[in-house]
């Protein structure tokens, strides 16, 4: 009996201490914990939603909520960290006010980044559904109901046109967890299983053509497809103006490693002058750098800049001038496509306006009476309202279009060997061409203005061929000169043979 007193005593001491350590297992180790028990564990489930625009405040009600708008959204990171000890001191701290636990978490959500030295299991990631799950977590810690902070610790960057430009907004679940009626009011009924649907809101990246209002459009169709384009001259300039909408994650070097802006544009169109282009509120080589490349630019941002950290959320316009250049193919749509390249990811597109093109016309100097083909004529080009055109000369030979100006400083346009003048880079319509200088000064130098029409899909077509030609100048008869005396001397000779001969015959006769 005093041996079985004894075992007794023992067991009584070492009892509580057995249960204490088999509590702190439990607290400490919540994968130990069977995924399926109904007590003490729960699961949360992030529904990951993205928006066009900043969406209404919706009030999650930890349960399903199959209306709450929005769009799946992957590659959403989350992660999950314990905040039980300073939600309960801050509730301490808090002890004077009307509800001292709602303090303690807006204090925990103001101050998120402050509150991350406690991280439970791993982050995770948002599938193709949006949605990402954490398991086996403890609704006690340490004796006291647990509390736990979400962030959004990386936010999607890529899309097909589009970037996310606000992150998800800190959250905090304090257990245990009642579902919300709709009125707001909490329920008696407990959960185990909590939905959270954070939001991401993104915004289209564009591009646009400032000065639209100065051109008129042209209708072009390719095959079953209608494209417009706007009716321009290689003299005028594109105003172009891109509106870059930052991330909210820009300033966080573990996720944003390079963000690189790019216009290129097709051939035949490019920059006016690469070092006028405005990046708005930022200074080149401190906030960006600046490449040109193929008639275009890339435009890398300086992460480490508190300028470029300033704008996370924002938008970030950047304005340029581009032109067609005098290599540019007549009838042919031209665009300059823009990008956005995150961390040597595929390129996000930036839907650009309409794109442009330019017309031409070709002529042909010819001999009006022999059709032949005559070089050397002379042409300035006017326009309906009386300017006059310069061109320069491109690589095949052609007139390229540069700008209106006085007569004086007009380009005079030459026709070939061919008897050809070929220009370029005028917009549809209407125009005129008078002649400076006729081919050589056997021919009459034509008068007055001769009008001509730059249409559309003409500048290869022969029927759309113009034909100049220069009327020869008429032929005089030939008066005086040596050939007149020549027959003077034969007839003197003959009439002098003729007389010689009559007096012969006659002295012949009196004999």
């Amino acid at each position: 009996m005093k041996k079985f007193l004894h075992l007794i005593s023992i067991l009584t001491m070492i009892l509580p201490l057995g249960l204490s350590l088999l509590a702190t297992s439990i607290t400490a180790n919540a994968e130990d914990i069977p995924k399926d028990s109904p007590v003490g564990v729960s699961k949360v489930t992030i529904h990951k939603r993205l928006f066009n625009t900043t969406p209404a405040y919706t009030q999650n009600t930890g349960e399903l909520m199959n209306d709450f708008g929005g769009t799946p959204l992957k590659d959403a990171e989350f992660t999950a960290y314990d905040v039980t000890a300073a939600y309960h001191s801050l509730i301490t701290a808090n002890k004077d006010k009307t509800n001292p636990a709602q303090a303690a978490v807006n204090e925990i959500v103001k101050n998120s980044s402050s509150y991350t030295s406690i991280k439970v299991g791993s982050s995770q990631v948002t599938g193709e559904d949006g949605i990402a799950t954490f398991d086996g977590l403890l609704e006690k810690k340490d004796g006291l109901d647990a509390a736990y902070l979400f962030l959004e610790t990386k936010v999607p960057t890529l899309g097909t046109d589009q970037i996310i430009t606000e992150a998800a907004q800190p959250m905090v679940i304090t257990m245990p967890v009642y579902a919300l009626a709709a009125d707001g009011t909490y329920t008696d009924k407990k959960l185990n299983d909590i939905h959270l649907y954070p939001k991401n809101v993104s915004k289209q990246n564009t591009k646009t053509l400032l000065n639209d209002d100065a051109f008129d459009d042209v209708e072009f169709t390719l095959g079953d497809k209608t494209y417009n384009y706007y009716n321009v001259s290689t003299g005028d300039v594109l105003n172009y103006q891109l509106k870059i909408n930052i991330p909210a994650n820009i300033g966080d070097a573990n996720h944003v490693k390079s963000f690189v802006i790019k216009d290129t544009p097709d051939n035949g169109l490019a920059l006016t002058n690469p070092s006028k282009i405005e990046v708005v509120g930022l200074t080149k080589e401190v906030d960006y750098t600046l490449k040109e490349q193929d008639g275009g630019f890339e435009i890398s941002l300086v992460l480490t800049s508190e300028k470029v950290k300033d704008l996370a959320n924002k938008e970030l316009h950047i304005n340029y001038d581009m032109k067609l250049t005098k290599e540019i193919t007549p009838d042919q749509g031209k665009q300059n496509n823009a990008g956005i390249v995150v961390n040597n990811n595929p390129e996000i597109d930036i839907t650009p306006p309409k794109g442009v093109v330019t017309g031409g016309k070709q002529f042909k100097k010819t001999d009006a009476q022999t059709n032949n083909a005559l070089a050397g004529a002379e042409f300035k080009v006017k326009s309906l309202d009386e300017k006059f055109a310069k061109f320069e000369v491109n690589s095949k030979g052609e007139y390229a279009f540069v700008e209106w100006t006085d007569e004086a400083s007009a380009t005079n346009i030459v026709s070939g060997n061919d008897g050809l003048i070929k220009v370029i880079g005028l917009a549809y319509g209407n125009y005129k061409l008078i002649e400076t200088k006729a081919p050589t000064s056997e021919y009459v130098k034509i008068d007055g203005e001769i009008n001509f029409i730059v249409t559309k899909e003409a500048y290869n077509d022969e029927d759309d061929l113009q034909v100049i030609a220069n009327t020869h100048k008429g032929l005089l008869p030939q008066t005086g000169g040596v050939g007149i005396y020549a027959f003077l001397a034969i007839g003197i000779a003959l009439m002098v043979g003729a007389m010689a001969w009559s007096k012969r015959n006659k002295e012949d006769a009196e004999v």
